[in-house]
């Protein structure tokens, strides 16, 4: 496949092309999920314009445009955030932070946590509109995670390739991770509130025994999480909590005591004068 050498140097093997529009949010401007969607759907376009527009084919000559974008002022790599672009079959075609993982492969690859499955789950997602997926990675921020890990998100999508360029991978995949931040601020100081309930999910999930539930709240609530089975009949019922106003909530649910299965989790978070109720599914493998 790729090889990780030529993006080492840049001389003489490509020149930056200036006249087409290069994605509107960069690397460094990355502060939630809304602003990695659009950081992601820019390289995206940019990809398909090279392509369309200048018939760049999906070798060297991509890559290197790509590179040339990461090391003059980083647009494509800022910190924790950054950029990279795999093919159906988990091969690293782009990697922004690492060029010599260029060229392997990462399925099979696992979190801080021991999941093997979320490289799939970021390909698998990549084909769905607006799906995020969540895994724990070192945050170098974070000198507390080296065994846990911190809470990392990715945000995926999926582009298609000519024939005949990779056999038998006939899209890339390209995505970009950040690490959420619980009240994130922005550079005005203002921290990040989100303006409406947002029900994120659980990761892991399928899980054994304790996933955690992801949301979002739009003002101070008291939030309550129900568990029933497939046939509602309600199994589990955590106590209430009080959380603030902000993004990247998390409650941690462990189901030692059920039997394997698919339940429903139900939350309801109650606000001044008002009340939120979202539903998600998930499944323990014991």
């Amino acid at each position: 496949m790729m090889v990780a050498g030529y993006s080492q140097d840049l001389e003489g093997l490509c020149k930056p092309i200036t006249d087409i529009d290069f994605p509107e949010v960069s690397a460094d401007q990355v502060v939630s999920r809304e602003t990695l969607k659009m950081f992601v759907d820019g390289a995206t376009k940019w990809l398909r314009d090279l392509r369309e527009s200048r018939g760049i084919t999906f070798t060297r000559q991509l890559g290197c445009q790509f590179r040339i974008k990461v090391e003059d002022g980083g647009h494509f790599r800022h910190g924790t955030v950054y950029l990279y672009v795999i093919t159906e079959k988990g091969y690293v075609f782009f990697h922004a932070t690492d060029p010599f993982r260029q060229g392997r492969t990462v399925l099979g690859n696992a979190d801080l946590r021991g999941d093997t499955t979320f490289v799939y789950k970021i390909i698998e997602a990549a084909r769905s509109d607006s799906v995020f997926v969540d895994y724990y990675w070192d945050d170098p921020d974070n000198p507390n995670d080296d065994e846990e890990g911190t809470l990392r998100t990715t945000y995926g999508n999926i582009i298609e390739v000519p024939p005949g360029i990779f056999p038998g991978d006939p899209d890339l995949i390209v995505a970009g991770s950040f690490f959420p931040r619980v009240s994130t601020a922005v550079e005005d100081g203002i921290s990040e509130i989100p303006s409406e309930f947002v029900l994120h999910g659980n990761y892991p999930n399928p899980f054994n025994p304790s996933t955690r539930i992801q949301f979002d709240l739009p003002e101070r609530a008291q939030v309550t999480l129900q568990v029933s089975d497939v046939l509602g009949r309600r199994v589990m019922e955590l106590p209430s909590q009080v959380f603030e106003a902000g993004v990247n909530h998390t409650i941690e649910l462990n189901a030692v005591q059920l039997a394997s299965g698919t339940y429903l989790y139900r939350m309801v978070a109650i606000g001044s004068g008002s009340r939120y109720q979202k539903t998600g599914l998930m499944t323990l493998m014991k």
